[in-house]
C-alpha cells in the first residue's frame, strides 16, 4: 500500500522487515511488531482504528459490536472471544444493518453511536456457525490474531451486509454476550439504576 509523494497526510504508517519481525511504524515511531505475515494484518487494523478513534472527538469509544434496526442500535460490548462477533454476524445475517465489529464509538454532542464498519473479525471456533449464514468465509485467508487465534474477516462490502442509511443512531439496548459452551441461552435484564 503507497500513497504518491505529493498526497497530505496527518499520520503516515510503515510496515519494515527487521531482525526476523515486521515493524508498524507511525510517523517513524514503532507502535506496533508481528512475528509473520499471518500476524500482519489483524495489527495493522487494529493499529489503523486505534490512531482514526484516537484523533476523533468522540465521547468514548467501547470494544463493540453494533447493529441496528430502521429506529435504533445495539451495543453488543464484551471481551474477545466472548461471542460478541459471532452474534454480531447472526444478527446481520438476519436482516439488522451492520455498523462495527470493533469499536462504537459514541458522539460528544449526540450521545449517538456512529457507523465505522471494519471487516468483520471471525475467529476458528466460529467459523462453521458463521459460514452457515455467509459460505464465502471459508474462501477467505487465515491470519493470526490477537492472543495467538486464527481468524478470517467477512467484508462490509459483501451483497449480504447491509450497511445504514443514517450514519449515526440512539443506543435502544446493551447486550452484553458471554458465549459458554456448556450453557443453554440465558438472557438476563440489568437494572438501569
Amino acid at each position: 500500500l503507497s500513497v504518491s509523494n505529493d498526497a497530505a497526510s496527518d499520520v503516515l504508517i510503515d510496515i519494515v522487515e527487521a531482525e526476523s519481525r515486521l515493524f508498524l511504524l507511525q510517523n517513524d515511531l514503532i507502535i506496533n511488531s508481528c512475528d509473520n505475515l499471518e500476524s500482519l494484518v489483524p495489527v495493522v487494523i487494529y493499529e489503523v482504528s486505534r490512531i482514526a478513534y484516537q484523533d476523533s472527538d468522540y465521547l468514548i469509544a467501547i470494544h463493540s459490536g453494533v447493529v441496528s434496526d430502521s429506529n435504533a442500535a445495539i451495543l453488543l460490548p464484551g471481551l474477545s472471544g466472548k461471542g460478541k462477533s459471532t452474534l454480531t454476524a447472526a444478527l446481520v445475517h438476519h436482516g439488522f444493518d451492520y455498523f462495527t465489529d470493533e469499536v462504537a464509538v459514541i458522539s460528544r454532542e449526540t450521545q449517538e453511536v456512529h457507523s465505522m464498519p471494519t471487516s468483520l473479525g471471525v475467529k476458528e471456533g466460529s467459523w462453521p456457525v458463521i459460514q452457515s449464514y455467509f459460505p464465502e468465509l471459508s474462501q477467505q485467508p487465515e491470519h493470526i490474531g490477537a492472543f495467538g487465534k486464527k481468524v478470517r474477516y467477512l467484508t462490509p462490502s459483501s451483497q449480504k451486509f447491509r450497511l445504514p442509511q443514517q450514519p449515526c443512531k440512539p443506543v435502544a439496548f446493551i447486550v452484553f454476550p458471554e458465549y459458554n459452551e456448556n450453557s443453554s441461552l440465558n438472557i438476563d435484564r440489568i437494572s438501569t439504576a
